[in-house]
């Protein structure tokens, strides 16, 4: 197999040149893109198939044991990664990724295994973490404008004497009694 970028980065670059979320057929052509751009043989290695996946061999082997990955096994017993297996992991590395817990993977990997008729339970588990994404991509968004703020207000330099230089010699002594000299 050839050295190619990790399946993650490809998309992720992808995913880069749109201004606008996309919706699901447009995100199963990037993966599919990507994949067959990696030239998966079905034989690849665990270790291959980790570093295109951007995970680790003991990763892919705990996903295993914990029932979210079934990856069949040739007659050497070694495991034989597929288009499927592949998808199934980065759906995982991506889950996992975004915060979704190993608990709520493995409830929706059952779901899923027990058929079509779990499908508005698994619609509601992926509504409820995408809820829980807009949340924390809030709360990131404010951290950055604090941030940026804090970065702005002292020129790039965030230290102490910043802020000596920035507050009246007056109020300097008060603010260092105060609270320790800190910004």
């Amino acid at each position: 197999m050839a050295p190619v970028n990790d399946l993650l980065d490809q998309v992720m670059t992808s995913l880069g040149r749109f201004g606008h979320p996309l919706d699901s057929a447009a995100i199963d052509r990037l993966i599919d893109s990507a994949i067959a751009d990696a030239d998966i043989a079905p034989l690849t290695t665990i270790s291959e198939v980790a570093a295109l996946t951007r995970t680790t061999p003991s990763t892919i082997r705990y996903y295993e044991s914990e029932g979210l990955l079934a990856i069949p096994r040739d007659e050497l017993n070694r495991r034989v990664f597929d288009i499927d297996a592949i998808k199934q992991l980065v759906f995982l590395t991506w889950m996992r990724l975004s915060g979704m817990s190993m608990r709520r993977l493995k409830e929706y990997a059952a779901l899923t295994a027990a058929g079509p008729q779990t499908v508005a339970a698994r619609l509601q588990i992926m509504e409820e973490h995408r809820a829980d994404l807009r949340r924390r991509i809030a709360d990131l968004e404010f951290a950055l404008a604090v941030t940026t703020y804090k970065i702005d207000r002292h020129g790039g330099a965030c230290g102490p004497d910043t802020m000596d230089e920035l507050l009246p010699a007056a109020d300097s002594d008060a603010r260092t009694s105060a609270d320790g000299g800190a910004s």
